[in-house]
Parts: structure tokens; C-alpha cells; sequence
């Protein structure tokens, strides 16, 4: 009776380890989502920097 007690004590324990490196592979995946979302800013940024100088040397050869 007494070691069937002890065997989920001890699962419970192992649990708790698991979760100290779930928490941790969270946390990376949320790093990496968030690293998607700086990427995708920065890329915007770019096209559209892009995009405004096509507009300005469009526009200065549409004057001549």
C-alpha cells in the first residue's frame, strides 16, 4: 500500500520537472513568434520605403 503512495509522489515530482521545461520551450516559442513579428515589421518598412521612392522618382519623371 505504502510504495503505491510513494510511485505517484514520485510522478508527481517528475511532473514538476516536466513543467519547469515546458515553461521553458514556451517561452522560446513565444521568443520565436516574436521575432516573426520584428521580421515582418522590418520587411514592411523596406517595401514601402521602396514604394515611396518609386512614387518620388515616378512623379519627378512625370514633371519633364
Amino acid at each position: 500500500m505504502y510504495t503505491n503512495v510513494r510511485k505517484d509522489l514520485s510522478g508527481t515530482a517528475a511532473r514538476r520537472n516536466k513543467g519547469g521545461k515546458a515553461g521553458a520551450k514556451r517561452r522560446r516559442r513565444v521568443a520565436s513568434y516574436k521575432a516573426y513579428g520584428v521580421e515582418s515589421k522590418v520587411k514592411i518598412s523596406i517595401l514601402s520605403g521602396f514604394r515611396w521612392i518609386k512614387n518620388k522618382c515616378s512623379a519627378l519623371a512625370g514633371r519633364r
